[in-house]
């Protein structure tokens, strides 16, 4: 029974080793944040909180390639690589809207 205990302990302890635990959003996504902040709505820009996760990558690429036409989102999106496009759609999915 010890034997048993002691197994489950050291797996609980590697589960919450290896599982992240995120304080916030991603760096880069500060600069989104002025204008696509999850917990205040604005009038004149989208609420990317909860949208779907593949949705935000493939619109952030179309900015970035000038798919879509918006000078202000292209230069900030010209400075994410394909990891920040993902880790910042993947936060900005994950939240709920307020």
């Amino acid at each position: 029974m010890r034997s048993l205990t002691a197994a489950t302990l050291a797996a609980c302890a590697l589960f919450a080793l290896s599982t992240p635990v995120s304080a916030g959003p991603p760096a880069k996504a500060a600069s989104c944040m002025g204008c696509h902040n999850p917990a205040k709505a604005s009038p004149t820009n989208p609420r990317l909180c909860g949208q779907p996760k593949q949705y935000l990558m493939d619109a952030t690429k179309a900015y970035k390639s000038g798919g879509r036409n918006n000078p202000t989102m292209k230069a900030l999106v010209m400075t994410l690589g394909d990891p920040d496009i993902d880790s910042v759609a993947g936060w900005y999915s994950s939240q709920a809207c307020k």
